[in-house]
């Protein structure tokens, strides 16, 4: 029998008429973590960072490209090409402040499923975490109260010699607070996800995490059971 007719036939109810398909629920888990005396680490903000969001904030433009096309009419691959790459910063920040960005948390937790082997033994579990059905909630976590300073240099990179590296930290903030959800379509338990949070205390966030950073210590996690996404 085909897919296509199977899944026809499975959509009958007993009356032989189609049924109703219902979307699956959501698994929940609110979650607040502490980082570590380390703090965590990310990209210098790039030069007159700050005074360009003043700035868009004052013009009512929501990013930097759109500022620039407002006020000159035109935008250049060159400044394309640089605004792309302030926007890969480890440690985003807006006029609310510095925060963590979703993909971040989710590049985290497929980083802990990796290192269990878990996404060799089970296709299912990377795709969850990385197409879309693995959510953070807010989309951006702001670190609040923090002290940001660059003491990490000249640090010593994998095949590079003599190489200099500038990152800014942020530490001694205050702890975060999440609500994680993903699909309960059986790839991910609810239980297995607190051990890929668990592992994730020490892989950390972030950036220059073998140095340190980047890595906390989970204060509260509760399950909520199941939702629908809203």
């Amino acid at each position: 029998m085909s897919t296509a007719r199977t899944e026809r036939k499975t959509a009958k109810n007993k009356n032989g008429k189609a049924g109703r398909l219902h979307m699956p629920k959501w698994n929940s888990l609110d979650i607040s973590i502490g980082f570590r005396e380390a703090g965590i680490a990310g990209n210098q903000p790039p030069e007159g960072a700050l005074e360009r969001y003043a700035k868009m904030i004052a013009t009512g433009t929501t990013n930097e490209l759109k500022m620039i096309l407002q006020e000159e009419g035109i935008v250049t691959e060159e400044q394309v090409e640089k605004y792309l790459k302030n926007c890969t910063a480890l440690l985003p920040f807006d006029e609310h402040g510095f925060f963590i960005r979703e993909n971040q948390f989710i590049g985290m937790l497929s980083m802990s499923a990796t290192r269990t082997g878990w996404t060799t033994k089970r296709l299912g579990l990377k795709q969850t975490l990385i197409q879309g059905t693995t959510r953070v909630k807010p989309a951006k976590v702001y670190l609040k109260g923090g002290k940001l300073s660059v003491p990490a240099r000249g640090m010593s990179l994998p095949r590079g010699g003599g190489v200099i590296k500038r990152s800014q930290v942020l530490a001694g903030f205050e702890p975060i607070e999440f609500t994680l959800t993903w699909i309960d379509n059986g790839d991910i338990r609810p239980v297995e996800m607190k051990e890929l949070i668990s592992l994730a205390q020490e892989v950390g966030i972030g950036g220059d995490r073998r140095f340190g950073y980047g890595r906390f210590d989970i204060l509260e996690m509760t399950n909520n059971g199941k939702c629908s996404l809203g």
